[in-house]
Protein backbone atom coordinates (compact mmCIF):
# COMPACT_ATOMS: atom_id res chain seq x y z
CA UNK A 1 0.00 0.00 0.00
CA UNK A 2 2.81 2.47 0.87
CA UNK A 3 4.54 1.47 -2.35
CA UNK A 4 1.40 2.32 -4.38
CA UNK A 5 1.08 5.65 -2.61
CA UNK A 6 4.77 6.43 -3.30
CA UNK A 7 4.34 5.54 -7.00
CA UNK A 8 1.24 7.72 -7.23
CA UNK A 9 3.02 10.67 -5.57
CA UNK A 10 5.95 10.16 -7.92
CA UNK A 11 3.64 10.26 -10.95
CA UNK A 12 2.00 13.44 -9.66
CA UNK A 13 5.39 15.08 -9.10
CA UNK A 14 6.56 14.15 -12.62
CA UNK A 15 3.30 15.42 -14.12
CA UNK A 16 3.55 18.64 -12.08
CA UNK A 17 7.12 19.21 -13.34
CA UNK A 18 6.01 18.61 -16.92
CA UNK A 19 3.18 21.11 -16.53
CA UNK A 20 5.57 23.71 -15.11
CA UNK A 21 7.97 23.16 -18.00
CA UNK A 22 5.16 23.56 -20.52
CA UNK A 23 3.96 26.74 -18.79
CA UNK A 24 7.50 28.18 -18.94
CA UNK A 25 7.75 27.25 -22.62
CA UNK A 26 4.41 28.91 -23.37
CA UNK A 27 5.45 32.06 -21.50
CA UNK A 28 8.75 32.18 -23.39
CA UNK A 29 7.01 31.76 -26.75
CA UNK A 30 4.54 34.52 -25.88
CA UNK A 31 7.40 36.80 -24.84
CA UNK A 32 9.22 36.13 -28.10
CA UNK A 33 6.00 36.73 -30.03
CA UNK A 34 5.60 40.11 -28.33
CA UNK A 35 9.20 41.23 -28.86
CA UNK A 36 9.61 39.97 -32.45
CA UNK A 37 7.85 42.92 -34.19
CA UNK A 38 10.05 45.39 -32.31
CA UNK A 39 13.17 43.49 -33.30
CA UNK A 40 12.11 43.39 -36.94
CA UNK A 41 11.45 47.12 -37.00
CA UNK A 42 14.86 47.79 -35.46
CA UNK A 43 16.49 45.64 -38.16
CA UNK A 44 14.84 47.54 -41.01
CA UNK A 45 17.21 50.57 -40.95
CA UNK A 46 20.22 48.24 -40.79
CA UNK A 47 18.87 46.28 -43.74
CA UNK A 48 18.34 49.45 -45.76
CA UNK A 49 21.86 50.64 -44.90
CA UNK A 50 23.38 47.32 -46.01
CA UNK A 51 21.38 47.42 -49.25
CA UNK A 52 22.68 50.95 -49.95
CA UNK A 53 26.26 49.84 -49.26
CA UNK A 54 25.82 46.89 -51.60
CA UNK A 55 24.46 49.20 -54.30
CA UNK A 56 27.47 51.50 -53.90
CA UNK A 57 29.83 48.54 -54.18
CA UNK A 58 28.04 47.43 -57.34
CA UNK A 59 28.32 50.94 -58.78
CA UNK A 60 32.01 51.05 -57.88
CA UNK A 61 32.61 47.70 -59.57
CA UNK A 62 30.86 48.91 -62.71
CA UNK A 63 33.03 52.05 -62.73
CA UNK A 64 36.16 49.97 -62.27
CA UNK A 65 35.15 47.68 -65.14
CA UNK A 66 34.43 50.68 -67.35
CA UNK A 67 37.79 52.21 -66.39
CA UNK A 68 39.66 49.03 -67.35
CA UNK A 69 37.81 48.81 -70.68
CA UNK A 70 38.59 52.46 -71.47
CA UNK A 71 42.24 52.00 -70.51
CA UNK A 72 42.50 49.00 -72.87
CA UNK A 73 40.94 51.04 -75.68
CA UNK A 74 43.43 53.87 -75.10
CA UNK A 75 46.40 51.48 -75.19
CA UNK A 76 45.09 49.86 -78.35
CA UNK A 77 44.58 53.25 -80.00
CA UNK A 78 48.08 54.34 -78.94
CA UNK A 79 49.48 51.21 -80.55
CA UNK A 80 47.62 51.90 -83.77
CA UNK A 81 48.77 55.53 -83.70
CA UNK A 82 52.38 54.42 -83.21
CA UNK A 83 52.03 52.11 -86.21
CA UNK A 84 50.66 54.93 -88.34
CA UNK A 85 53.51 57.24 -87.24
CA UNK A 86 56.07 54.62 -88.22
CA UNK A 87 54.34 54.13 -91.57
CA UNK A 88 54.32 57.87 -92.16
CA UNK A 89 57.98 58.15 -91.18
CA UNK A 90 58.88 55.37 -93.60
CA UNK A 91 56.99 57.06 -96.47
CA UNK A 92 58.56 60.42 -95.65
CA UNK A 93 62.09 58.97 -95.75
CA UNK A 94 61.52 57.31 -99.12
Amino acid sequence: MQREQFDAEKKVAVADTSIQNLQRTIAQIQEEKNTAPGQFSSWKPKKEQKEAELEQKTDLQQLQDQHEFTKEQILQTQGELEGLRNELATKTVN
